[in-house]
């Protein structure tokens, strides 16, 4: 990526000096922007600037006018003056600087900037402070802006954000595309150049490209294994022409560029014994064939390449063959090709180097592997349930590491309903973390580098039509990676003025923070029991009986999905105790009771909201909220006092359950905006049965 030096001058005209505390800086309408020609070539700069001159435009009525800056223009009051000069920071291109200055007697905020990237950070900082109502855009006489973590990547939060597709299906894109472990990037709204404006927009730094694997044609190892015109040929090369489009939006935009591949990912034509030579033949071809790569992410611990028409694949055979597979791909990547190298320790269990400290700390000393190489561990010590200490091995060995987090939950209804993992983004999980925890406790250790899962975990639906709740936790994480001392709570306001466009201190903006911060309280105790997480933390502490879109039965379970890759979900009888039954029904009734709140202080804001439209479809997914909750209660209540032995209150429970359930499928499902709806695993089978025994007693 090329280098600038960068100084964009704003000229705001005040009736004070610099002298006076609180100079009263104001955009309006009138105002003019000058860009110096060097910059005014540059797309991705004028990108930011139109999105200043639209915020400035829709809150004044009038639109600034945006001109070339040459020598000697004569620019009016309340100009904004972008300029080109040398100013560096060592090692920090993405640093910007805002400091307010009186030149030629008019107020002035100076912004200087490292690199054309931080030059379009700073205007985008810029234009959010304005929408916010910051007229002043920062407190005291300077600021300076340097990212907390270096690396920052999602892997594709944008996905369906913004395509009318959305609003007018049951399903989203998402559905439709071919599937990939990390980024399906066929299909409809495929819009590369909108992903990366939106990256840059949100403070990041990498645009995420798909899997090096399946863009491989192996020619380095055999011609034979993917030969000219046929359909394997054919699907590698479309690959290869998303990466080269993927490429372009990057390089517009000032990106860095990642691939992944799981470990190991070969043709099916290749042999399981020649996977060295099928994964040094994929790297060399494509870091050769596509310099413009910056960073490798290797995926151990599952691996789902069978899940394609031409590839399938195997990780090592054990843990003791790690550190033989980083330093073959290390010798590769970082030495020969000088790219970064992130490996991701994602393994199952509690007991996997994932999970475990001192065996995350012996393997991690047995790889050579250290300059220019990253080690990637999820923030929770297993996966992303709740019930999950933060990670312990972070932190832990010599070795560089990255810290993963994730918004859309497949655990927790990804996002249909609200969730607000800002919170244990920030802090950790209250229900389990004593010490230091969250993104704060991250930088404190000395990391350096996060990536998320933002829409892309779990399986099948429920699939949204809104996406207000994701935009939330992926707003605030966004965030958290510039400056991770913020809080959830000032992010969810911040982010409920910019989202529903209305004043940040006002009822409506106030009341949404409120709902995002119960939010966390919602679903843990919708989702998890006292008798069983608190003692099972880690791996699986509610043994999945609801993920993705399904809910499991009693005794038995099934898939009974709507799309081909997925698990069946757990079963509710081996969660059950005595010892806690009661304070369980208890926190299944309290989530209800939450999410009924939600609504009702919702209704009381929602008139006050400018975008009607919106409003009506927000509050679908708060009934959605009151209803899935209301089945949840319900179902466990009436099951547990079963296993209890009351029958009488099972009884009551159960046909409380029918009730909800079918008003849930039929009528909240159809509401504008409703996401789809949790899909029978098992849950109706158990309750009918149950029913049907307690009407013969």
């Amino acid at each position: 990526m090329k280098k600038y030096g960068i100084i964009v001058l704003l000229f705001l005209t005040g009736q004070a000096a610099l002298c006076i505390p609180k100079p009263e800086f104001a955009f309006s309408g009138s105002s003019q922007i000058y860009i110096h020609p060097v910059l005014q070539e540059d797309a991705a700069v004028q990108d930011a600037l139109q999105d200043l001159k639209t915020a400035v435009s829709q809150r004044s009525r009038q639109t600034p006018a945006i001109k070339s800056l040459l020598s000697g223009t004569t620019f009016s009051a309340n100009a904004v003056l972008i300029d080109t000069a040398n100013w560096t920071v060592p090692n920090q291109t993405e640093t910007y600087l805002l400091e307010k200055q009186i030149r030629n007697g008019k107020n002035v905020l100076l912004v200087k900037a490292g690199s054309l990237r931080a030059v379009c950070y700073a205007i985008y900082y810029i234009t959010e402070q304005f929408k916010l109502g910051e007229k002043t855009l920062i407190k005291g006489s300077k600021l300076l802006k340097t990212p907390d973590f270096k690396f920052r990547m999602i892997t594709q939060p944008f996905e369906v954000t913004g395509f009318a597709a959305v609003a007018s299906t049951a399903k989203p894109i998402i559905r439709e595309r071919q599937f990939d472990p990390m980024r399906p990037f066929d299909g409809a709204g495929y819009a590369p150049m909108d992903e990366a404006r939106n990256i840059l927009r949100s403070g990041m730094n990498t645009l995420y490209i798909g899997s090096y694997s399946f863009a491989s044609t192996y020619a380095g190892l055999s011609d034979s294994i993917f030969p000219p015109n046929t359909a394997g040929r054919t699907w590698v090369e479309a690959r290869r022409t998303k990466f080269r489009e993927l490429i372009a939006a990057a390089e517009k935009y000032h990106l860095q560029v990642c691939v992944n591949s799981d470990i190991f990912a070969y043709p099916k034509t290749v042999q399981h014994k020649d996977r060295y030579k099928a994964l040094n033949a994929s790297l060399n071809e494509i870091l050769t064939d596509f310099p413009e790569i910056d960073v490798v992410i290797g995926r151990f611990g599952e691996n789902y390449s069978y899940f394609n028409p031409y590839f399938t694949g195997k990780g090592p055979a054990s843990e003791t063959e790690l550190a033989a597979v980083i330093d073959s791909i290390q010798a590769i990547v970082v030495k020969k090709y000088h790219k970064t190298f992130i490996p991701r320790t994602w393994s199952l269990g509690n007991d996997a180097w994932h999970a475990d400290p001192a065996l995350y700390t012996k393997i991690t000393a047995e790889i050579k592997a250290d300059t220019g190489t990253i080690f990637s561990v999820k923030n929770t010590q297993t996966d992303f349930w709740r019930y999950n200490k933060f990670n312990p091995t972070l932190g832990k060995g010599t070795k560089k590491q990255a810290i993963e987090y994730l918004a859309q939950d497949g655990y927790h209804f990804k996002s249909s309903i609200p969730n607000y993992e800002v919170i244990r983004m920030a802090r950790g999980s209250k229900e389990i973390d004593k010490g230091p925890a969250g993104m704060k406790a991250a930088k404190a250790m000395g990391i350096e580098y996060t990536w998320g899962w933002l829409s892309a975990d779990g399986w099948c639906g429920p699939y949204l039509k809104r996406e207000e709740w994701l935009m939330a936790n992926i707003f605030g994480y966004t965030h958290l990676m510039w400056d991770s001392k913020e809080t959830p709570e000032s992010l969810a306001a911040k982010w409920a003025s910019l989202a529903f466009n209305v004043p940040i201190k006002s009822k409506a903006a106030t009341t949404i923070t409120g709902i995002l911060m119960e939010s966390e309280d919602m679903i843990l105790k919708a989702c998890y029991f006292n008798g069983y997480s608190a003692t099972h933390d880690g791996w699986l502490p509610a043994l999945n009986w609801e993920r993705d879109d399904v809910l499991g039965g009693g005794t038995k379970s099934h898939k009974n999905l709507d799309c081909q890759f997925s698990f069946g979900p757990g079963t509710i009888k081996a969660l059950f105790s005595k010892a806690t039954f009661a304070q369980d029904c208890a926190d299944k009734k309290q989530a209800w009771e939450l999410a009924k709140k939600m609504l009702r202080d919702y209704d009381l804001i929602k008139a006050t909201l400018p975008d009607q439209k919106q409003a009506t479809e927000v509050r679908s997914t708060l009934v959605s909220a009151e209803y899935l909750t209301g089945v949840i209660y319900h179902y466990i209540s009436g099951m547990f006092s079963y296993y209890n032995g009351d029958n009488a209150a099972a009884k009551k429970h159960l046909l409380e359950w029918r009730t909800t359930w079918k008003t849930y499928n039929e009528k909240v499902s159809a509401l504008p905006g409703a996401p789809t709806p949790m899909v029978n695993g098992g849950m109706v089978e158990t309750s009918e049965e149950t029913l049907k025994e307690l009407a013969n007693q």
